[in-house]
């Protein structure tokens, strides 16, 4: 396994506690980049590490879910304001 080396890939933040990867763990003599929290605790060796690490299919399938729904509902906004500005109030 390849030696990472740091500032090539960047880990997402943890799934469980949201905390960063610090890049100063010393381990085996080199820096790696770890991360503690209260569920869990790693240590990436390699690039293959962080880019399991990094692979999230359904936080990516929802992101991308919710960009859809975001630009379907600012289409239907624009769409309901070129309506209403057809419409005209009398009292």
């Amino acid at each position: 396994m390849d030696k990472l080396k740091i500032g090539e890939l960047k880990p997402l933040p943890c799934p469980v506690c949201k905390g960063e990867f610090i890049i100063n763990q010393k381990y085996g003599g080199y820096d790696h980049p770890a991360i503690d929290c209260t569920l869990m605790s790693f240590t990436l060796e390699s690039e293959d590490d962080i880019i399991a690490w990094n692979n999230r299919p359904i936080e990516d399938r929802l992101t991308a879910e919710l960009a859809e729904a975001k630009a379907e509902i600012a289409r239907l906004q624009g769409k309901i304001q070129g309506m209403l500005e057809g419409i005209e109030v009398t009292k």
